[in-house]
């Protein structure tokens, strides 16, 4: 099988106070070549940092 498979990626990033904004907890994914998908979800749920991290433009 190819495709994209996560299994339970998480991704957090720093504020300016030092602490922690967890952006992606415990995602798994599973997505099959020629299948077609589509992320939903409101603003700053991590939408665009998923897609980052498996385009490789991002580290999980």
């Amino acid at each position: 099988m190819s495709g994209v498979t996560i299994r339970n990626l998480g991704k957090a990033f720093p504020k300016e106070d030092g602490t922690m904004t967890q952006a992606l907890e415990g995602v798994n994914l599973d997505i099959r070549d020629e299948e077609f998908i589509c992320l939903v979800g409101p603003s700053g749920c991590g939408k665009t940092t998923l897609l980052r991290i498996i385009a490789g433009l991002e580290t999980a």
